[in-house]
């Protein structure tokens, strides 16, 4: 049994690897099609626009800041709880490992 959660652990940390390293991908990209769009050639030099390049990004936290603050909703729906185990016990344990939490 703990050889299965070692390989769904292995396979976990893979994928979010795959996945981090895909977003590295596009953050790159994305970021160097803003630094283009916002440079402007004059002879042999090139100047940025950095104060328009970083608005780009600080308006892509306002919108995350945004959609945050319209739709996550706290519950208190305890259905899903360990018994005995309370909103306010979890919130306590938050900076505990999981592996500490599951050996209780």
């Amino acid at each position: 049994m703990r050889a299965v959660a070692e390989v769904r652990r292995a396979r976990l940390v893979q994928g979010c690897a795959e996945a981090g390293a895909v977003r590295k991908l596009i953050g790159s990209w994305l970021s160097g099609r803003v630094v283009d769009h916002f440079s402007v050639a004059a002879g042999a030099n090139v100047h940025h626009l950095w104060d328009r390049i970083w608005l780009v990004p600080a308006a892509g936290a306002a919108a995350v800041l945004i959609l945050f603050a319209l739709f996550f909703r706290p519950t208190e729906d305890t259905g899903d709880l360990p018994k005995g185990e309370s909103q306010s016990t979890l919130r306590r344990n938050s900076g505990k490992t999981l592996d500490t939490l599951a050996s209780r």
